[in-house]
């Protein structure tokens, strides 16, 4: 009987492993830093913890759909605009069928200022967030995205200044689609990065 029972339990416990880890992936791509060493991370969990999907100080991480990565490789990148501050993130896997691009816009006198923490929610004027599928209108314009959540997120983003004149992003937030506007692609995600910073 004990046996049966300490087989179930090791049973069990295999179910807590995703078939879907990360494996190889790369923690961060060529275009970024990831702010780790001595460092204060820019975003504190809670409130906007996610059911404790964020939080890991060294590690992003991303749900897309069903598919979930715990090392997907984040950029970051700056977006040279004349009517405001810009800059997204943008992340890769293997494990998601398309690169996820969080793109946001500051619209120059419109407070807050960075450095700031956005309930994406409930954004501030001035303030755009927005998630791209497939690629990101803001680097390459013109681009048709295989899908986009201009609104209707959820979460945290928050956005310093680095000394270099560049900005340093740390995030934690999801985005679902309703059932009366259902997306094409992009059904449910969620995503987490401690700090990165633009090259």
């Amino acid at each position: 009987m004990n046996q049966l029972v300490l087989a179930g339990v090791v049973a069990l416990c295999g179910c807590n492993n995703s078939a879907l880890s990360s494996g190889g992936d790369a923690a961060m791509g060529g275009d970024a830093t990831l702010v780790t060493d001595g460092a204060v991370d820019l975003v504190t969990p809670a409130p906007f913890d996610l059911g404790g999907f964020c939080g890991d100080p060294s590690s992003p991480r991303i749900e897309f759909n069903a598919a979930l990565a715990n090392s997907p490789a984040v950029s970051a990148s700056f977006d040279a605009l004349n009517c405001c501050d810009a800059a997204e993130l943008s992340v890769v896997s293997m494990q998601i069928p398309e690169p996820v691009f969080v793109t946001w816009r500051h619209f120059v006198g419109q407070p807050p200022d960075p450095p700031t923490t956005l309930d994406l929610a409930n954004l501030p004027a001035g303030w755009q967030v927005a998630i791209y599928t497939g690629c990101s209108p803001l680097q390459q314009p013109g681009c048709t995205p295989s899908d986009s959540y201009p609104t209707g997120l959820a979460g945290s983003l928050t956005v310093a200044r680095t000394a270099g004149g560049g900005y340093q992003m740390s995030a934690c937030l999801t985005a679902a689609e309703s059932a009366g506007a259902p997306h094409p692609l992009l059904h449910f995600l969620r995503f987490w990065t401690p700090t990165v910073a633009t090259p």
